[in-house]
C-alpha cells in the first residue's frame, strides 16, 4: 500500500508543471511583439485590395515581429525546448511571409500573413504561458 501511495504522489508531482518568471530580455521581446502585433492589426485594417496605402507600415511591422520572434527563438534554444523552438521558428517564418507580401503589395498575402502571425502567438502562449493571480505571466 505504501508503494502504491508513493507512486501516486510521485506521478502527481511529476504532472504538475513548474513555472518560472521570465527573464527581462524575454519579457522585453514579448512586450515588443505585443506592441508590434497591435499596431499591425491597426495597419492591416487600412490595407485594401488593389490599393497602395499601408503596405509600407505592414512591412515595417513584420520586420519588428520577425526580430521579436528571433529573440524568443534564442531564449527557447538556450533552454533546449524543441517544441517552443519550432513554434518560434514558424512564427519568424510567418512574419517573413507577411513582410514579403507587404513588399509586393499583395492584399491576400497580407491578410493570410497577419492571420499566420497571430495564430503563431496563440499556439506558443497556450503551450508555454501561464497567467498568475496578479495578472502577470510565467513560463511553464
Amino acid at each position: 500500500m505504501k508503494r502504491a501511495t508513493l507512486a501516486l504522489v510521485l506521478a502527481v508531482a511529476c504532472s504538475v508543471q513548474a513555472t518560472e518568471t521570465p527573464p527581462p530580455e524575454y519579457r522585453t521581446a514579448m512586450q515588443d511583439l505585443e506592441a508590434a502585433s497591435e499596431i499591425m492589426r491597426h495597419h492591416a485594417r487600412m490595407v485594401e485590395p488593389g490599393g497602395d496605402f499601408g503596405y509600407d507600415w505592414i512591412e515595417s511591422d513584420a520586420a519588428r515581429l520577425k526580430s521579436g520572434f528571433e529573440r524568443a527563438l534564442a531564449f527557447w534554444t538556450a533552454k533546449n525546448v524543441k517544441h517552443a523552438m519550432r513554434l518560434a521558428q514558424d512564427a519568424a517564418s510567418d512574419a517573413a511571409v507577411l513582410e514579403r507580401a507587404a513588399k509586393r503589395k499583395h492584399y491576400d498575402g497580407v491578410v493570410a500573413g497577419v492571420g499566420g502571425v497571430l495564430a503563431a502567438c496563440e499556439g506558443c502562449h497556450n503551450a508555454y504561458r501561464e497567467q498568475l493571480p496578479d495578472g502577470t505571466f510565467a513560463i511553464r
